[in-house]
This record gives C-alpha cells, structure tokens and sequence, in this order.
C-alpha cells in the first residue's frame, strides 16, 4: 500500500466510524470486503455509473479518468482529492493531462498541499494528508538507540542517492569523539542492488519493507528521519509517522514536503548533499527535544478523525 490506498483506507474506515455508508471503488482484483467495508473490484463503466447515481458524494482520491468519466452527468456530487500533479513535475502534460486539467473545472476540487493547490488551474482548499495515529506513536517500551532512518521506495524520485553521499560527508566529518552513527534504510525498489554497491564503505543497514508495528518500532528506534526526494513531493505522510514516533524530521524543500513536517524538523535544498550532511550534524548535535506542544498541535491538525470530517465538509459544501 502507497500513500493513496493509505489515504484512502484511512477515509473509509473514519466515515464508517461516524455511521455513513461507504463502499471503495477499486480497479484492483481481491476480496469484496475489507473491515467491513464493501469493495467493488474491476467494475465496468455501465456498473460504475449505477453505482455512483445511487450514491450522495462520489470522491475520487485523485483524479483517474478511467473512473471519471462515466460517473459525469449523473447527478451526483463528484469531487477530487488531488494527492499529486496532474501530469509529470518535469515533463509535458500529454493528452491525459490536458484533460483531467479540463475535467477540473466540472468538479469539485480539494489539494492535499498549497505545492499540488498551486498546480492546479482551479482555486482548491488544501485539507493536508493524514497518518494512522493509532500505529505511529511514542512506544515508552522501545529504546532509542540509533541515529538516521530512511523510509521509502528504492527509486531516483527519492534521493536515497543523495542521502548516501551526505551520509559519506557526515562520517568523514564525525561527530566529536563518538563513533560515526548508523543510517538505516527501510525500503524496496529497483535501484536496491546499485545502492547497496554504492554504501560498502558506509555504515548502513538495508532492512528490507517494513510495515504497521514493525515500522512504528524502527522509527522509535531512531533519532532522526531524513527525506531526501530530489522531486517535489506533493506531501509526505513518512513525515507524519516520524514525527509521532519522536524522529527529527529532515527533508528537502520543495514541493508540499515543508507543509507535512511542520514545526517538527528542518528543511534542505533538494539535492543538495553538503547541506543535507550540515543539517544531520546538527540533528544529533542539537540534545534539546522539539518542543512537544507544537509537535502535538501539528499532528493533532492531521489526526484521521479530523482529517475525514475536514474532506466531508469540504467536498459537500
């Protein structure tokens, strides 16, 4: 599961909690029920049309033509929670993204950020992105006793790249008389093989994909939580996560990644190793903690409760 699913199953769960009738609409072959919930698997366009003219919003959790068009003209509220650009950050729109830039202006539109709000031709309220409070979290039980932790997909998007060179620049500097930290990176993806090659000097662990508790224990393992995406990250729920499980948060500063971190960390220029490497020095230099009101406050704004009823009411009003 990816952020969408995440975020979605997150909605699905919440609005079935506050007593509304939800059913997933998924392209994905599986089981037609999911706690609870109805899942309706691989529907043709003629099924997919009964199913939303029957029902008060349909919410799209970002915007697929595939199951947009034939809900259009059907009566029903229809809106869009944009997770990302509607084409590549560094590339052309193409013909899929000139439509659903046109197909923007006969929905209603909600953007996750102000980077994937601005992006968009159409002025859009901006809800955030929620995290599973319920998972992430202090675990009193669990020491922490390692410095830098990296989660996410092994692909270039994510600078993992850039986060080993940093790494290199950080233990060539040391930190004081201590041994050099520990980086652990969580992760699968297509460049496993090549970063391995490129970290044998390092001091780094590949701990595979972890999820749910297991994850929630390695960041409460963790001091600090780097981000280091070379592109600009619509949001970052990682950020969120790390953040509940008391991680520095480290990313870089473009895109909506800024937004997610909050009061709970710093912020580099992307793709900037020397500057990334400066902010890992002072993560573990600094010994004073982030001031917990301000880490609860934020956190707080992006709760799964609030988020649900903050998308309801926009995507309604």
């Amino acid at each position: 599961m990816g952020g969408i699913e995440t975020v979605s199953a997150i909605l699905a769960r919440e609005w079935t909690r506050a007593g509304h009738t939800v059913e997933i609409v998924t392209q994905t072959p599986g089981e037609p029920e999911w706690e609870g919930v109805s899942v309706c698997r691989c529907l043709s366009a003629y099924q997919l049309r009964r199913k939303v003219r029957t029902a008060d919003l349909y919410l799209q959790n970002n915007i697929s033509l595939r199951s947009l068009w034939p809900a259009l003209g059907c009566g029903t509220r229809t809106a869009v929670l944009h997770q990302t650009y509607l084409w590549p950050w560094d590339g052309r729109p193409g013909v899929a993204g000139f439509l659903k830039q046109r197909m923007t202006h006969r929905l209603r539109n909600l953007s996750i950020s102000l980077a994937v709000a601005k992006a968009l031709p159409a002025d859009t309220p901006v809800t955030g992105n929620p995290y599973d409070a319920a998972t992430f979290r202090l675990l009193p039980e669990v020491t922490r006793k390692r410095a830098f932790i990296f989660v996410g997909r092994l692909v270039s998007d994510k600078g993992v790249g850039v986060l080993l060179e940093a790494f290199r620049l950080f233990q060539q500097r040391r930190f004081g008389d201590q041994k050099a930290a520990e980086l652990t990176i969580v992760g699968a993806g297509p460049e496993d093989e090549r970063l391995r090659a490129e970290s044998t000097d390092l001091d780094v662990i590949f701990a595979g994909v972890l999820r749910g508790r297991a994850l929630a224990e390695a960041l409460n393992e963790h001091s600090v939580l780097v981000i280091p995406s070379v592109w600009p990250e619509p949001f970052g729920i990682v950020a969120l996560e790390g953040a509940a499980c008391g991680c520095r948060v480290i990313g870089s500063d473009q895109g909506g990644l800024p937004e997610a971190i909050g009061p709970c960390g710093v912020t580099f220029p992307n793709g900037d190793t020397h500057a990334l490497a400066e902010c890992m020095y002072q993560a573990l230099k600094n010994s004073n903690p982030l001031d917990p009101t301000l880490t609860r406050e934020h956190l707080r704004r992006h709760a799964p409760d609030k988020f649900a009823r903050r998308v309801l009411e926009l995507a309604t009003n």
